[in-house]
Parts: C-alpha cells; sequence; structure tokens
C-alpha cells in the first residue's frame, strides 16, 4: 500500500481513532491507541501511536493469571477458556456511518478540542480507501479464500492498516460489553481476536459431588456462559467432538460456533475450534499449570531485561531450535517427531549476535562456523518462512567484516532470488470438482499468474532493501563496492532492462537515499546523532568516535533533524555535545573563559546546550513549554591561598517523577584493570582498546547482578569502561533505571599524539582526558525514560599516571580550574572522586554538610594510604563512602559514619571473576540524626564534626 495512503491513516488514528479507542473497555488489550496521543492533551509532544504491543500482551495474560491465582486462594474452582475468531479481519468491514454519528454526536460536548469537518472528511477519505482496497483484491480473494468467496462477504478490514485495528476493536465494542454485563466471568480479556474467560466457582459439598459435575468438558464451558447467554449462537448440529486430551477438534468447516446474529449486527464472526482450549484448575489439587504459565511469560518479557553472559559465538548454540515430542515424552529419542526453529527466538538470537558484533572488535575469529550453521538451518523453503528477519541476517553478515561473510552473503542472496523466481501457486488453490478432481479454469489461472508475478516483484524488493539498509551504515567507497557486487548478482538471476553499470549506480543511489532520509536501524549506530551531521560520509556501524581523526568536523545537519523519522531523547545530544568539546581543545578552552554562563568546567556546557536543542526541538515546535529536566547551576567559587586554579563546583539537578529515596542500594563492582587493558588505553596507536566480547560479558554479569539485586546505583573503578561502549551502557541505563557510575579509559582530542620532548606545550597538543561519568535516569510521567550524562575531568592526575600519558607522547588538560559536581538525583545528594583528586585535602571538604554520600573511583595500589583517607573522609564529612578500586589491589568498600565495628557495610576485592557486592545507605536514619543536635543517648552514628551545617541537612530534607 503506498505511503501517503498510511499517512492519511496514521492521520486518521490521531484525528477520530482517539476518540473511539475512548469507547472501548479496560477488556480491550490489543491495538489501543497511546493515551497521551489525542490532540485533545495538548500539551503532549509523544511520537507514540500505539501502546507498545509486547507490554500490552504480557498485561493481558498476566491479568488472567493472577484472578486465577486469587480465586484459588479463595478455595474456588477455576476455569480458564481460551478461543480465537477465525479469520478476523475477513469478517469484519468498518461501520463508518455508525463511526460518523459518534463523532458528530461527540463534537456537541464541551471538552471536544478537534474539528468536526477534519474528522469527518478523514473518515470519508479512509472509506474510499476501504472500498479501493477490496476493489483490487476481490479478484484475487475469489480464487485464494474461496471461503470469503462462498460466503459472499463484499468488504473487510484492510490488513496492513493500522486503523483496522482500532476498526476491530470498534466492530467488537457490543460483544466485550455483553461479556462484562451478562456473563460476568470472574476475568475477561481480549487481544485482538484471541479472547481469555476466566471463571470461578465454589467447590460442591460432597453430597452434591454425584449430581453436578466439578469438570465441565469445553462444550459444556461454552454452552453455559456463551450461548445461554446469547453472544454465541449454538450450532445446528454438534460439530465438536472431545478428545482424550481436552482439544476441541473440528468435523464439520461449514458448522461452527459464531457470534449471535440476532444480537450483534453485521457479525460474520466465527470461533475457530481447534484453537479453543479449557484449563481447569481446582484447588484440592495440582495448581502448577497456573504458576509455570506465568513463569513462561516472566521468560518472554525477560528475555532483553538481561544482557547475555555467554558468547553464542563461542557456544555456537543458538537456543532458536526446539524439539516436539510425540505422546508428551520428552526423554525418549523414538517420541521425538521433529526439529523446528523457533520465530521469536531466531530474532532474539539475531539481534543479540548483531549487539555482540557491534560492541567489539573485528573480526570476530568464530563468526563464520556460527553464520554457517545457522544459515543451513533457514536454507530452502525456510529463507522464505523467515523473510522478517532478512535484515538482521544481511546486518550479521555485512558488520562482521570478513571476506567469507561478504562471501556468504552473495550466495545466500543469491540463493533466495533463485526461490523467489521459481515460487509457483499452491495447488491448494485449485478448486475440487465432484469427481475429486482438481480444476482450475483459464480466468483464474490468470489472476493466480497475476497475483505469483506481483509476489514475486515485491519479495525481490523486501530482498534488496534488507540488503540495502544495513548498508546504509557503511562508508561511501564500501557502499559503491557493495553496488556493483550486488549488480553482477542482479544480473545473473533477473532481467534488467539496464547495463551493469547503470544497475550499480541505481543501487548506489536507493542505498545513499536510505542513508541521506534515516530510514535504516539507527539503533546500530555507534554513537548518537552520527548519522545527523553535516557532510558526514564515513562508517555509522564501526568507528572509534572518540580517537578518529576523521570526525573532526562536527555540525548537527538542521534539515535531517527536521524530518528524523524517530524521537531523538535528551541523552543522545548530551552524548553528543559532549563528544563535541572533547574534541577541540580550543573549544574548551574558550568556553571555560568566556560563553560558559556558569564560569564552571568546560564540560558543563555540553549538558546547557543539549537542553537548549532538545527544548526547542521536541516542545517548542510544538508551542509547549519545555522544563528542563536537567539543571546545571553554579555552586560557590572557591580560592585557596595562593593557588592559582580556583574551584568551581557545579550543581547538577535531574529532576522526575520518582519519588525520593529514603533508602538507596548500592552495587559495588568487584572487576579486575589489567594492566595490559590501561597500557592499550595509553597506547591506541600500537594496541588498539580492549573491546573483546570476553571482556563485555564480564561487565554484562555485573550489570545483570545489579537487576536481580534490585540495585538504585552501581559502581565501576577509574577506567574501567572503554569509550565505545558509553552509549550501550547509557541505554542500559535508561532501560532499567539503575545509575552507574564509573572512570572511562583514556580519551584523547586527536588520535596523533607527539612523542617529541622537546614539544611539551602549544594548542596542538593531543590531550588525554581522564572521565568519571555518572549514568542518572529518570522518569517523566511515569512513562518516558531518560537519562542523565554527565561527564567530568580529572583535576589531579596521579604523578606515575602523568609520568606514562607523557611519555606516550599526551599532554594532560589545562583546565585553568577545578570543578566537581553535587549532584540532587532522586532526593539524594552525592559526589564523585577520581582517584588522587581525593587526596587534597581542601578539595575534599567542598560539599561539607551537602553530601548523602560521596563515591570514589580508583586504580590505586597503595590500599593503606587510601584506607587512612577514606576513615577521615567518613568522619570529617560524616556521609557514606562508596570505594571501588581494582580487584587486583582490592579494598572495594562501603562505609558509614559509625562506631569502627559498625563501620564496613561491605567489602570486597581479589579474585579474577566479576562480582557485584549489595549494600544498603539508610538516607532517611542518617539525615534525621543530622537534623539534631548531639544528643548522647543516640549513638546509631558518630556525633557530627565542627562546623557541620545542620540547616543544609533540613532544607534538602524538605526539598
Amino acid at each position: 500500500m503506498p505511503i501517503p495512503l498510511h499517512m492519511l491513516d496514521v492521520l486518521w488514528i490521531m484525528k477520530v481513532g482517539a476518540y473511539l479507542d475512548e469507547e472501548l473497555g479496560d477488556c480491550c488489550f490489543g491495538n489501543r491507541v497511546h493515551e497521551n496521543l489525542c490532540e485533545r492533551k495538548n500539551k503532549d509532544t509523544s511520537s507514540h501511536l500505539m501502546k507498545i504491543y509486547g507490554k500490552q500482551y504480557a498485561f493481558w495474560q498476566n491479568k488472567a493469571l493472577d484472578f486465577a491465582n486469587k480465586a484459588i486462594e479463595n478455595n474456588e474452582i477455576v476455569d480458564i477458556l481460551t478461543l480465537d475468531f477465525k479469520q478476523f479481519y475477513y469478517h469484519i468491514e468498518g461501520d463508518f456511518g455508525e463511526i460518523e454519528a459518534h463523532i458528530t454526536k461527540k463534537s456537541e460536548e464541551a471538552t471536544f478540542k478537534g474539528n468536526l469537518q477534519t474528522n469527518l472528511f478523514l473518515t470519508n477519505i479512509l472509506l474510499r480507501i476501504h472500498e479501493k482496497y477490496f476493489e483490487i483484491v476481490k479478484n484475487y480473494i475469489s480464487v485464494t479464500n474461496r471461503t470469503i468467496k462462498d460466503r459472499e462477504i463484499n468488504k473487510f478490514l484492510p490488513i496492513g492498516l493500522f486503523s483496522s485495528g482500532i476498526l476491530a476493536n470498534w466492530h467488537l465494542k457490543e460483544f466485550d460489553k455483553a461479556v462484562i454485563k451478562d456473563v460476568s466471568p470472574r476475568y475477561y480479556g481480549r487481544y485482538v481476536d484471541d479472547c481469555i474467560f476466566v471463571f470461578a466457582r465454589t467447590q460442591y459439598n460432597t453430597k452434591d459431588k454425584v449430581n453436578d459435575n466439578d469438570s465441565p468438558s469445553k462444550e459444556e464451558i461454552i454452552k453455559k456462559y456463551l450461548v445461554d447467554s446469547g453472544l454465541i449462537s449454538e450450532p445446528k448440529t454438534r460439530d465438536v467432538q472431545l478428545t482424550l486430551n481436552y482439544k476441541i477438534s473440528e468435523i464439520s468447516g461449514d458448522k461452527e460456533y459464531r457470534l449471535n446474529d440476532s444480537r450483534f449486527t453485521n457479525s460474520r464472526i466465527a470461533v475457530q475450534n481447534n484453537k479453543v482450549m479449557l484449563y481447569h484448575v481446582d484447588p484440592n489439587h495440582s495448581t502448577a499449570i497456573l504458576r509455570l504459565f506465568k513463569k513462561k511469560i516472566k521468560e518472554n518479557v525477560s528475555v532483553f531485561q538481561y544482557l547475555p553472559e555467554e558468547s553464542i559465538i563461542d557456544t555456537q548454540d543458538t537456543g532458536m531450535h526446539q524439539l516436539v515430542f510425540s505422546d508428551g515424552s520428552t526423554n525418549k529419542l523414538r517420541n521425538l517427531q521433529k526439529l523446528v526453529i523457533d520465530d521469536s527466538k531466531l530474532a532474539i538470537v539475531l539481534s543479540k549476535q548483531i549487539s555482540h558484533i557491534s560492541l567489539c572488535s573485528k573480526p570476530i575469529e568464530k563468526i563464520g562456523a556460527l553464520t554457517k550453521n545457522m544459515f543451513n538451518d533457514l536454507r530452502g523453503n525456510n529463507y522464505l518462512t523467515y523473510m522478517r528477519v532478512w535484515e538482521k541476517m544481511f546486518s550479521i553478515l555485512l558488520f562482521s567484516k570478513k571476506q567469507e561473510q561478504e562471501d556468504e552473503l552473495f550466495a545466500v542472496s543469491g540463493e533466495l532470488l533463485e526461490h523467489i523466481a521459481h515460487l509457483k501457486p499452491s495447488s491448494d488453490f485449485n478448486p475440487v470438482n465432484k469427481d475429486g478432481k482438481e480444476e482450475i479454469n483459464k480466468s483464474e489461472k490468470m489472476i493466480l499468474d497475476e497475483l505469483s508475478n506481483n509476489i514475486q516483484d515485491t519479495l525481490q524488493k523486501y530482498l534488496l532493501y534488507s540488503m540495502f539498509q544495513p548498508l546504509a551504515l557503511f562508508d561511501g567507497d564500501s557502499r559503491d563496492k557493495f553496488a556493483k557486487k550486488i549488480s553482477s548478482i542482479l544480473k545473473k538471476y533477473l532481467q534488467s532492462t539496464h547495463n551493469e553499470f547503470s544497475e550499480a549506480l541505481i543501487i548506489k543511489y536507493i542505498i545513499d537515499s536510505f542513508r541521506a532520509t534515516n530510514l535504516f536501524p539507527q539503533h546500530y549506530v555507534i554513537y548518537p546523532l552520527l548519522n545527523y551531521l553535516e557532510n558526514y560520509d564515513g562508517d555509522l556501524f564501526d568507528v572509534d568516535v572518540f580517537n578518529t581523526d576523521s570526525l573532526n568536523f562536527l555540525e548537527l545537519d538542521n534539515q535531517k533533524l527536521d524530518t528524523t523519522p524517530r524521537f531523538i531523547h535528551l541523552y543522545e545530544y548530551q552524548l553528543f555535545f559532549a563528544l563535541k568539546n572533547l574534541k577541540s581543545e580550543n573549544h574548551l578552552t574558550e568556553c571555560s573563559k568566556s560563553t560558559c554562563s556558569t564560569s564552571d568546567s568546560p564540560l558543563c556546557c555540553y549538558l546547557q546546550k543539549a537542553n537548549s536543542i532538545f527544548g526547542k526541538r521536541t516542545y517548542n515546535n510544538w508551542g509547549s513549554q519545555y522544563d528542563s529536566h536537567v539543571t546545571v547551576t553554579p555552586y560557590l567559587c572557591m580560592e585557596y591561598g595562593e593557588n592559582p586554579n580556583p574551584v568551581h563546583p557545579t550543581k547538577i539537578t535531574i529532576y522526575s517523577d520518582d519519588k525520593p529515596l529514603k533508602k538507596i542500594r548500592v552495587g559495588l563492582v568487584n572487576l579486575r584493570i589489567t594492566e595490559k587493558n590501561l597500557r592499550q588505553s595509553f597506547e591506541p596507536l600500537e594496541m588498539p582498546p580492549n573491546i573483546s566480547l570476553e571482556r563485555w560479558l564480564l561487565i554484562s554479569q555485573a550489570l545483570n547482578s545489579a537487576v536481580k539485586d534490585k540495585c538504585d546505583l552501581v559502581i565501576f573503578p577509574e577506567c574501567s569502561i572503554p569509550n565505545r561502549w558509553l552509549p550501550k551502557l547509557t541505554h542500559w541505563s535508561k532501560q532499567h533505571q539503575i545509575g552507574l557510575v564509573f572512570g572511562l579509559e583514556y580519551i584523547y582530542n586527536t588520535k596523533s599524539p607527539d612523542t617529541s620532548p622537546s614539544n611539551n606545550t602549544g594548542s596542538e597538543k593531543c590531550i588525554a582526558f581522564n572521565l568519571t561519568t555518572a549514568l542518572l535516569p529518570f522518569q517523566i510521567n511515569d512513562k518516558y525514560k531518560s537519562c542523565c550524562v554527565s561527564l567530568r575531568i580529572k583535576n589531579h592526575y596521579g604523578p606515575q599516571e602523568e609520568k606514562e600519558l607523557n611519555m606516550c607522547g599526551y599532554s594532560l588538560p589545562d583546565l585553568g580550574t577545578s570543578t566537581y559536581h553535587l549532584y540532587n538525583w532522586r532526593g539524594n545528594q552525592f559526589t564523585i572522586y577520581n582517584c588522587f583528586e581525593l587526596a587534597d585535602i581542601q578539595h575534599r571538604a567542598i560539599f561539607r554538610s551537602e553530601l548523602d554520600f560521596l563515591i570514589a573511583c580508583s586504580v590505586n595500589r597503595d590500599v593503606n594510604y587510601f584506607m587512612d583517607i577514606l576513615e577521615s573522609v567518613v568522619r570529617d564529612i560524616h556521609c557514606y563512602v562508596i570505594y571501588s578500586n581494582t580487584s587486583e589491589y582490592g579494598c572495594s568498600r562501603i562505609i558509614q559514619p559509625k562506631k569502627h565495628e559498625e563501620r564496613n557495610i561491605g567489602q570486597i576485592g581479589g579474585g579474577t571473576n566479576c562480582t557485584l557486592l549489595a549494600g544498603d545507605l539508610d538516607i532517611d536514619a542518617l539525615r534525621k540524626f543530622q537534623s539534631h543536635q548531639y544528643d548522647e543517648t543516640d549513638n546509631s552514628f558518630k556525633p557530627l564534626p565542627p562546623g557541620f551545617d545542620i540547616k543544609k541537612v533540613i532544607e534538602r530534607s524538605v526539598e
């Protein structure tokens, strides 16, 4: 269907469909309009059209199980009935007359803020689309779906239009209401054409059990609740038979359960008998089916909640296969019927594999064996069966960047083109005459041939576009190379009116068009907004953005931003402007002295810039006011005697709808920062940074532990995370709403260090930045998730650290001022110190009386020295202290201002594996203690140090 028609369809949903959706009950879960979409809520700038499929589907099933479990807890018998409507969309037509009447009536209400004429006009357009659609497909349907022809169905819903889902819900709204009113099940939920009924009843007395049926059949349940209530008409003859395993099997397709014609006008909907299921659960017997089913749903929902902790590339176990056994036995080889591919697992496996390839260094050695095994399973007709994953298949082969994978790409595409070229209509479409012989007339054959040609043409285009989209992420030269190779493949398998050179130009033009319009999978882009740059034609998938000279011109293309096909998040702007600042030493110096309104750290300006652009493009363009989710304000400037570098602290406040946390669960990561990894971050020219898959899997283990332990904040050591993984961790933090604090490996403003000993100064020096990162997620209106990305340059490099950097040709940043960040996040205040900074006795006292907890990240072998500092800090600043060091040197700790034997909340060190230690910080208890004068009877914490300002504690407690 042409794209302009889809655009009109979406416009109809926004203007009209939202009003129809309001009339649907809570029992309807599928194809629901997003609640913030309707224009009546004019403050909303959401890009959502519909509620998210996966969440709605899980909610629909979970709710049924919750009601069933409650009934079991009340000692009631539960019957769960599920049924499915047959060829749903083919038996429904749009009730446009009723819709127009409803919209006209709505327009008379005071709450109506739409335009009646516009809404009626759009409804009329949608009606004409339906009429044209049926006019085009009716000839095909008469041959491919004879049931529709035999029933003389003149109109049905266009499959593929978003609005069809809303019209289907509208058509069944009276059925939904009747179920709730007349049947009154304990629970009823409908997801598109799937219905779940939960019936609960009290147990029979022993005397009555002889006369009453405690385990009714499917037929009896349907008759009692749906037929007798008049919702479904009873078949004229018995059309279902009960088998031993409680499955209904169809005897005759002509006789079926149907929605009652006399009660529901224009109803042609029938129940698909072979999909009717009944689950009978008695509280006196096993209720395991409810527990297992709920567990299965939870597993499906949490597929992407946890990061893979082992590599399918190493294990060669994709997990996408499923064994089908007969007779219910799963441990006997003779009962094995077949091996099938699980559709959903296949898509998940491919997505995770692409994620691993994008994060890690290439080429990956074992990727060839894995893809070979995987594609062997998908050969033949399976290629066409799983056409929805073609784009993922081609992405894996292309992004692997190995010659053998390129060869596999062209072999697979050639095989697919050959399969498509030989597609023929199935004999199932041929009617059978009275003698039982298949026959097809000339006109029907012409229709099938025309349909076959259309399908072949569509599949060929879909195949090529599935290949072109990932190719759009490659640089210009690579796109040109692949275009020439693809043109030779097309010449071999397809008849073309163009010569090979012209064909290659056309292919290159199409690929370039995908790139120019950003109509490709943007989640494959290695760093946010690279694809929105002016005049950048380089690689989008595999480029070290921080340590490359190919990205010296970082200006956003306003036209691309204006026409973006997706929503751009605040954290994406933050990451982009942080990159832009770090790539230019001159810009940093200028910013810190003149243009930065807060006169603080040079990097702080990127947060204000991101706020400005995000507010303008997301809110102001829609006529709404943007209240910044992240604010940056200057703290009291401090100067210390003759020290030429004053301290300009900054307060960063993250606003959200989250309730202030009275207790915070902190996860302390025990991770080994090896000398080799540090050396590779020192010398990226000789040894590229270690971004191996093995290293990423260690990080994944820690993050998964944080999810399982329900941590609010996770702390890693200094220099623990390669900068390439910063966007991935930001997205993870946003999705899971768990804060992350870590040190990034060194970032350089140029990739060409100067090893000449005579040139130690100058504006063109290669600067090595040691950065601490705070990823602080937040949520607005309980729906919109985002994250604040706060980066800070280290103020005091260690003596040995400075020496090694200078030996490698790097200079230290000349900041002019020192800066520290005071974070206010989820109602708590904290700051972060980077290793040697904590040794500055004046700097570590900057936020005295302001902190609930202090975080220190380090890679430091002088453990005893730092333990003494921590013991001093926890008493002098009187706050919780979290210290993270490499596991090689150990003594990562969470401590509190209490007497010595109670001071340690947790301590960890040593070992080669990556582990996470969780500890709880009772912020509320600490503040209550700090809010009053000394009380000798209260020994919960150590007494407050001299000069501690109680007023500051009280002020932040009431904010």
